[in-house]
């Protein structure tokens, strides 16, 4: 007797839409893996001096890498491996840079008669007026020295006016976007503001008969025209500057919206002659730049995607602890606050 084959059951309407998002993922997946390890070949083999769209790879690597993290589980669960495959080295790149910034950091002790010294860094968005929030910001952060970019007028006014008391020493020059301030509770001296694209600040100060630099920096955003190259001038004079302090032996403290992220080669050349004081003391991503700009920081109130903002610093500063601020006002930056020590 011939057995009989079983009838194939015909395909239903949910096979057919099945089957396309089946494709659909594959196709989307497949492409966005091989992109972004396209990009990281960028990254370890490129110099952002070659072309403009390296430099604009550097900047958001460390978020196009983040999504591999989360599709290499999911097409391991629908068991694409070769999807899988393509996703593992960008998931291993994001997870080997990532990870250790939550792991706790070695911050070594410092004596009880050391000096403490805190540092706020502060892009306040020139377009927008708030000053009594950035009053009352500067205020709860108590810092000793507060470093302030995109100063308008309005605020510079409010800060002679209201928070003179506190902070003795200013050294004010708003001017919309290129607008710049430091105001400290330590004695100013030898400032000078030059102008490369942007405006940028350095002053000179003493702690607890430390001879102190400090620097205030504002390189151009790379998000305009003709940007990266901008930047890359800006930077430039800031770095020769900074370099030349340090190898004078000079205690350094450098902070301010450098506006570039640490995967950049602009981060890789500051840290050859500084130190980072979030990477040391912080603990996360510390994203300091929102998406967007849509009001009061709140659970809706824009994304942070990268962190461009920092305070740099040399020895015998030690840091001690750094974290992003809790709030910002209406701009689109958080502060930065740091604490260093002088042993």
């Amino acid at each position: 007797m011939t057995q009989q084959a079983s009838p194939i059951p015909p395909l239903t309407r949910l096979h057919y839409v099945t089957g396309i998002l089946y494709f659909a993922f594959r196709a989307l997946v497949g492409a966005y893996a091989l992109t972004v390890f396209l990009s990281l070949l960028v990254h370890f083999f490129l110099d952002e001096t070659v072309s403009d769209m390296v430099a604009f790879t550097n900047s958001i690597i460390h978020l196009t890498t983040m999504g591999a993290t989360i599709l290499l589980p999911i097409a391991l669960i629908f068991r694409c491996r070769d999807l899988a495959l393509m996703l593992l080295p960008s998931a291993i790149f994001w997870s080997v840079w990532a990870i250790p910034q939550f792991l706790p950091n070695n911050i070594p002790k410092i004596s009880p008669d050391a000096t403490e010294i805190t540092v706020f860094s502060y892009n306040l968005l020139a377009g927008m007026e708030y000053p009594d929030d950035i009053q009352r910001i500067i205020t709860q952060a108590d810092a000793d020295i507060v470093l302030l970019q995109e100063l308008n007028t309005v605020t510079a006014r409010m800060l002679q006016r209201d928070m003179r008391d506190a902070y003795p020493y200013m050294e004010l020059h708003p001017g919309s976007i290129p607008g710049m301030g430091i105001i400290s509770r330590y004695e100013l001296s030898d400032c000078i503001i030059w102008i490369e694209v942007f405006q940028h600040q350095r002053c000179e100060t003493n702690i607890s008969d430390e001879h102190l630099i400090l620097y205030n920096v504002h390189p151009m955003s790379p998000l305009t025209v003709d940007g990266f190259n901008r930047r890359r001038r800006d930077f430039a004079t800031i770095l020769a500057r900074i370099q030349a302090d340090v190898e004078a032996g000079l205690t350094v403290i450098a902070g301010g919206d450098w506006n570039m992220t640490p995967l950049s080669d602009g981060y890789a050349q500051i840290t050859g002659y500084l130190r980072d004081a979030f990477a040391d003391s912080g603990q996360g991503l510390g994203f300091t730049y929102r998406l967007q700009n849509f009001g009061r920081m709140s659970l809706f109130g824009g994304i942070a995607v990268a962190r461009i903002d920092y305070v740099f610093y040399t020895a015998p500063l030690i840091a001690q602890e750094a974290r992003v601020w809790h709030e910002n006002g209406l701009s689109d930056h958080i502060p930065i606050w740091v604490k260093l020590a002088l042993p």
